[in-house]
């Protein structure tokens, strides 16, 4: 079982600035490298407070690498469908150099009309562009004179500078959440898996995972190299009822930032989407507790990703931060100050 952190800011600029912000998340960033974690990851979401903070992970991400000795650097996730191939490509492989090769690409569709609709990208042609951008990123990390001529990009005898220090290339994570054609095509390609437990009903999500690791294995994938991630809040207090209850304020700020984000679905249908209209109707969302784990729990090789400092107060001034990260039967609270 491996341990991430989670960055994902939802909270809008007038509880904190970005600069406070992102001096606290390389602090943590060196912090629970020292401890032990696995990794650290950040999303790419822009214009709104749900995720808008941090438009470019790798970017971030360089800083965190020079604060960071061993811990792996995850894009959780970037985006192709609003960048070009070609830039993006450029800006990972110079990221895994500056890591000294400890970079790991989670790649996303995106899924929020508002973020189309100021890119001028039809959400009609998410997938398509989604895959056509992991196709055309392999084929520049990992081919001398790339050339490609897709439905969406076009480029002919790129030699990319530099070149990733993994090789083929880092490894590469996909982020599904409601549709169950992702999993089944991110087994099937071979690929990691990133998942959101609480965004939907935990039962299905089971069984989504199963179609995964089905889809993996009857590819004919190696068994040892499949993994999955789930990404959930963490809020640490002397027992679960104190969590709970001191976490609350900070869940429910979380769950208003993302409703607010929700209802740009409103009066929208995608093909692409199927079931994500249904996100404009909602008016709360079961708060992500460890009651859900038990369920979830990946099978096999897993991690675990916490998200923390998702929503923080006015006046923090600590973090408590699981230290001791090899024994989850008597893990340990080291306050962060």
């Amino acid at each position: 079982m491996k341990f991430s952190i989670d960055y994902f800011p939802t909270y809008h600029p007038d509880i904190k600035s970005a600069q406070a912000y992102y001096n606290e998340s390389l602090d943590l960033a060196a912090l629970c490298d020292d401890l032990g974690y696995d990794s650290l990851k950040i999303v790419e979401h822009h214009f709104h407070a749900y995720g808008g903070l941090c438009p470019s992970a790798p970017v971030f991400l360089s800083a965190a690498a020079m604060r960071t000795r061993r811990m792996k650097i995850i894009t959780g996730c970037v985006l192709p469908v609003f960048n070009h191939p070609v830039r993006l490509a450029e800006e990972l492989a110079l990221l895994d150099v500056l890591s000294n090769g400890r970079l790991e690409v989670g790649i996303a569709r995106a899924f929020l009309p508002h973020e189309f609709h100021m890119f001028n990208v039809s959400m009609e042609e998410s997938r398509a562009r989604f895959e056509e951008g992991i196709t055309a990123l392999k084929m520049l990390w990992t081919r001398e004179g790339a050339t490609f001529e897709g439905k969406f990009h076009k480029f002919y005898d790129v030699h990319l500078l530099p070149r990733p220090v993994q090789t083929p290339h880092p490894p590469i994570w996909i982020a599904a959440v409601l549709t169950p054609e992702s999993f089944i095509w991110t087994g099937q390609q071979g690929y990691k898996l990133m998942c959101v437990p609480y965004l939907g009903d935990f039962h299905e999500l089971a069984e989504k995972l199963d179609l995964y690791r089905k889809a993996y294995l009857d590819a004919g994938h190696p068994p040892d190299q499949m993994e999955i991630m789930m990404v959930f809040h963490l809020y640490l207090a002397e027992s679960s009822k104190a969590a709970k209850e001191e976490c609350q304020p900070y869940i429910d700020r979380y769950i208003e930032v993302f409703l607010e984000s929700a209802k740009w679905w409103t009066g929208r249908t995608s093909a692409n989407y199927p079931q994500y209209y249904l996100l404009s109707g909602l008016d709360n969302m079961p708060a992500p507790f460890t009651s859900t784990l038990p369920a979830l729990w990946p099978r096999g090789s897993g991690a675990f990703s916490w998200s923390v400092s998702f929503a923080p107060p006015l006046d923090e001034s600590d973090y408590l931060i699981l230290s001791d990260v090899d024994n989850d039967e008597s893990a340990t609270i080291h306050a962060y100050d």
